[in-house]
């Protein structure tokens, strides 16, 4: 689930839920006071959407469903150790070694409003991002899952790149018009925003994964990243256009 608050009202935000078909029609269908409910479950991973509840499928071989009952009370122990940790400061953060800010409960969803939709995700990337005194930026260059709200920061960093080629050129009395100082643009919002992308997408194929064994390499994962203050603050980082 990703919470955007874009009301400047810090008790209202956005979400967008990235989910299956079946399940998108079913959310959307839900009164204002269940989708809610569903909305603050999934948010802080308890009843239906927690580990623990996820069910086993027909069609996961043996393997699969032995293999997380053989790993469960290990992953247990390790995911109450790391929440734990999380909640402390992060790992090592009682030495000042590696450190996090204190762990905070997440707001409770108490009423939700407003008309909800759902549409079919996708990654797209224009053929080519200029043109003759044209240059494409944010959802015109390219298109991205709704993870984070990543589509408006690779917006905003083809601003800037757009604007430091755009200095560039004129420090050495060039056309910001030009073929040259367009595909200079080109080839630095390329760079920048293609692993952005597949990340993205990666991510979403991830979640996208309805196996016992996918959801506990998932979960344990993620935990794992969210103890870990400096790796924590590096991906946000680089979510932020700053790598």
């Amino acid at each position: 689930t990703d919470t955007t608050d874009v009301t400047h009202d810090p008790r209202l935000a956005n979400v967008v839920w990235t989910n299956t078909f079946a399940e998108s029609d079913r959310l959307v269908s839900l009164s204002d006071e269940k989708f809610a409910f569903e909305v603050d479950q999934a948010f802080r991973g308890v009843g239906k959407y927690g580990y623990d509840e996820h069910e086993t499928s027909d069609d996961e071989s043996d393997f699969e469903k032995n293999a997380v009952k053989f790993l469960r009370p290990a992953t247990e122990k390790m995911m109450g150790f790391l929440e734990q940790t999380h909640r402390n400061g992060g790992l090592g953060a009682g030495a000042g070694l590696v450190g996090g800010a204190p762990f905070e409960q997440p707001p409770g969803v108490v009423s939700a409003r407003g008309k909800r939709g759902a549409f079919p995700l996708a990654t797209k990337i224009a053929g080519r991002h200029v043109s003759h005194r044209l240059a494409l930026i944010g959802d015109a260059a390219h298109q991205v899952h709704p993870l984070g709200g990543q589509g408006v920061n690779l917006g905003l960093r083809d601003v800037a790149l757009l604007h430091q080629v755009f200095c560039d050129t004129i420090e050495t009395g060039g056309d910001i018009g030009s073929a040259r100082c367009l595909s200079a643009y080109e080839e630095k919002a390329r760079s920048a925003n293609l692993p952005m992308m597949a990340t993205l997408d990666g991510l979403q194929k991830l979640f996208a994964i309805d196996s016992s064994l996918g959801a506990w390499a998932r979960g344990f994962g993620l935990a794992g990243v969210n103890a870990i203050g400096p790796l924590r603050r590096e991906i946000a980082k680089y979510a932020m256009g700053g790598a």
